[in-house]
């Protein structure tokens, strides 16, 4: 074999082990947990968290964390056990801004491992990978949610229910709504996350939605979110709001209709007056 093919199958094995590596080392750590906006100073309180999916332990010295302003790399010796969670503090991440934010891991040989984004936090809330079952599937979504660093995730789900009840008000506020498998549940409303002026408008009895909510126990879920699928009840609500001011609109018109003909019927008079 000739000194130049020798020398093009080196270069092909180089990239090629290159692309493995970093393939194998996209997979190899991942963030779960990032809580950018606590309540009060967010100087020493802020945190990420991540999880090594693979079967050997890791050690972060040399490791980098970006956002999308700063950078620092782990300096120390920072193990995170096979299969386990491990909570980055304040001191060894980059100052998280609480708008615009992109968050990424790179290895020492300054490979991409994972990364996560938002547009906007929520203060005192974490955004979070969560696993959520979705016909029958588990799709990894992210949401903002309580805090649970160092421990697993929530799992959510999401089905389409119809609703049996506006909201009711409790110590908790909630709805009754039947699931799509005929079960009769209870879910909660949190005044903090939701904005119960808006869904005061459009959660009506018979409404039907996709819902995603935080399962509490067997008869009690938590909601998370949700989309309107029954146009129709939209409409129809829309159409309440609205009706008010089309009572307005229709006395404004008959008034000014009314001046209209008043002044019309005096200039008739004038004209058959004569000079």
């Amino acid at each position: 074999m000739s000194k130049t093919k020798i020398l093009l199958l080196l270069v092909f094995l180089f990239f090629t082990a290159k692309t493995v590596f970093a393939n194998n080392l996209s997979k190899s750590l991942i963030i779960t947990e990032v809580f950018p906006n606590p309540k009060g100073n967010d100087k020493n309180n802020e945190w990420i968290e991540i999880y090594n999916p693979t079967s050997q332990s890791i050690d972060l010295k040399d490791y980098t964390i970006s956002s999308s302003s700063d950078k620092t790399k782990i300096k120390e010796k920072t193990i995170i056990e096979n299969r386990q969670l491990l909570v980055l503090p304040d001191k060894i991440i980059p100052t998280l801004k609480n708008t615009s934010e992109k968050l990424t891991i790179l290895s020492p040989e300054n490979f991409e491992i994972d990364k996560i984004e938002y547009s906007e936090s929520k203060e005192n809330l974490s955004l979070s990978r969560i696993n959520t079952l979705e016909n029958n599937k588990i799709i990894q979504k992210i949401y903002w949610t309580d805090t649970s660093p160092g421990s697993k995730n929530p799992q959510f789900e999401k089905a389409y229910i119809k609703l049996k009840s506006g909201i009711l008000i409790e110590k908790t506020p909630y709805i009754i709504a039947k699931k799509s498998d005929n079960k009769i549940v209870k879910i909660l409303l949190d005044e903090n996350k939701l904005n119960l002026t808006f869904l005061n408008k459009i959660i009506v009895p018979n409404l039907e939605t996709s819902m995603t909510f935080k399962r509490i126990n067997d008869e009690n879920y938590e909601l998370i979110d949700f989309t309107i699928i029954n146009p129709e009840i939209q409409k129809t609500t829309n159409q309440k709001d609205f009706f008010p001011l089309i009572i307005k609109s229709c006395f404004l018109i008959t008034g000014i209709l009314s001046v209209y003909l008043i002044f019309k019927q005096k200039t008739i008079f004038s004209d058959l007056s004569g000079p």
